[in-house]
Parts: structure tokens; sequence; C-alpha cells
């Protein structure tokens, strides 16, 4: 079921995105876009790319606590409970 999430983008049952003020997806942007997806493709979650004024931000989407200790223990963090 993971699997499957990560390769829908997370968007597997969800609402849409609520949208924030002073960010923005960066969907319109093909090489952003195409990044979004192999960091996506790497970690096994849903990732976007938002802009913030000259900056940015990643988000990296996850549904369960589980999938976010995989992607510690894959950045070489060890998640203590």
């Amino acid at each position: 079921m993971a699997a499957a999430l990560a390769l829908a983008g997370g968007q597997i049952g969800d609402k849409k995105p609520k949208k924030q003020m002073g960010s923005e997806p960066v969907d319109a942007d093909p090489d952003m876009k195409r990044l979004s997806r192999e960091i996506s493709d790497l970690i096994g979650l849903g990732a976007e790319f938002r802009i913030k004024g000259k900056g940015g931000e990643l988000r990296i989407q996850f549904s369960q606590f589980d999938e976010l200790d995989s992607l510690l223990k894959k950045l070489g963090i060890e998640a203590n409970r």
C-alpha cells in the first residue's frame, strides 16, 4: 500500500491540498516537476517543491510513522521513540 501511495505521489484518497499564503507549487516548471518525481522515486514518498519569495521548500509527505522511520534510516538518522 505504501508503494502505491508513493507511485501516486501521495494522492490516494487525499483531499485537495490546502493552499497556503505565500507559497505555490511549482507544477508549471518541468525541471522542478521532474526533480520532485526523481526524489519521490528515490525515497519512496511523495515530494514537492514550493517556491517562497527568493527561496522555497521541499515537502516530503508521509502517512504513517513507519514511512518516516524508513526515510530517516535512508538518511542515516536513527529515530528515537
